[in-house]
Formats: C-alpha cells, sequence, structure tokens
C-alpha cells in the first residue's frame, strides 16, 4: 500500500513539474530565411533592443517574410509579436500585420500598440514540430516585427529592455 502511494505522489510531482516548464520558443525577425519585401532595419538596435523586419512597401502591401521553425513539442501555444504602431492616433494604424502559423492566419492585427511591446496574437495549434511561419503586411506602410515568441504557458514576454535583455538570452531560438 505504501509503495503505491509513493508510486503515485511521485507521477503526481512529475506531472506538475512539466505543466510547470512550458515549452517556448523565440523567433527573431530579422532571421527569417526568405525575407520575401520586407527589409531589415538596424538604425535603432541601441533604442529597441534589436534590428526588426520593416514592410517598407510605399502604400502597396510587400510580399510576405516567410521561414522555417522547429518546436520542442506539438500542442496548443499562445502567440506574442513584438511590434510597434509608429504613428499612433484616431485612425487605423499604418503598418499592420498579420502572421501565418503553418499556411493558417492569425486573426489579429498586429502593429496596433503604440511604442515596441509585446502584442497577443491569439493561439496556435501545433500539429507538427517543423512549420513553416510568415509575416503578411495588410498595408505597405511601414510594418515592423521584431520578434514573435510561442509558449504553452500564457504569460506575456517583458517589455522593459534591461528586463528584455536578460529574458531574450534565457529564450530557445529557431
Amino acid at each position: 500500500m505504501l509503495n503505491c502511494f509513493k508510486t503515485t505522489f511521485i507521477l503526481f510531482l512529475l506531472t506538475i513539474m512539466q505543466m510547470a516548464n512550458a515549452a517556448s520558443i523565440l523567433i527573431e525577425a530579422e532571421s527569417f530565411k526568405d525575407k520575401g519585401g520586407w527589409v531589415t532595419d538596424q538604425q535603432f538596435v541601441f533604442q529597441m533592443g534589436s534590428p526588426y523586419l520593416l514592410a517598407h512597401g510605399m502604400g502597396k502591401p510587400v510580399a510576405n517574410a516567410a521561414t522555417e521553425i522547429e518546436f520542442p513539442q506539438k500542442g496548443t501555444y499562445h502567440v506574442w509579436v513584438r511590434t510597434m504602431n509608429w504613428a499612433p492616433g484616431n485612425w487605423d494604424a499604418p503598418g499592420r500585420f498579420r502572421l501565418i502559423v503553418n499556411k493558417q492566419e492569425m486573426k489579429t492585427d498586429l502593429g496596433i500598440n503604440a511604442g515596441w511591446k509585446w502584442q497577443y496574437a491569439g493561439k496556435a495549434s501545433i500539429r507538427k514540430k517543423a512549420i513553416e511561419l510568415q509575416l503578411k503586411d495588410l498595408t505597405g506602410f511601414e510594418g515592423r516585427c521584431d520578434a514573435i515568441y510561442f509558449s504553452t504557458k500564457k504569460e506575456t514576454p517583458p517589455d522593459d529592455l534591461k528586463m528584455l535583455e536578460k529574458w531574450r538570452k534565457q529564450q530557445k531560438y529557431s
């Protein structure tokens, strides 16, 4: 009876530990293999912490950027994108874009918040470990994407630059 209790308790603890260790992956946008019509902008690295991809289409949406990524495990992931609205006001953000995860376009318009912040894009169901990830420009007016973060745990990454730099060093990259 005591051995059965010990075994059950150990299995319970292992399950809890597994749940506490969320699977996650960070993709730096400038590392996309095919940048499509997006360009790497490095001029504000000191102000915002990293180069980023910029959709400079002069009013016409640019070709999608695309890359392949490898997930640590299959499952449902929460998705955040570090981006900004470069011209906030009482109008639609000019640099809106969307994320396409394994040919499934996410419904959230990204690039709508003032200042560099992590914007929640929604949930993605990852059924294969290797998938294609795309950035889809919606406007051709300077959409900006710094990084994409997938995690099985719904916890927003830090926005503060010093905390963000430390956090980035702890992440698994694809």
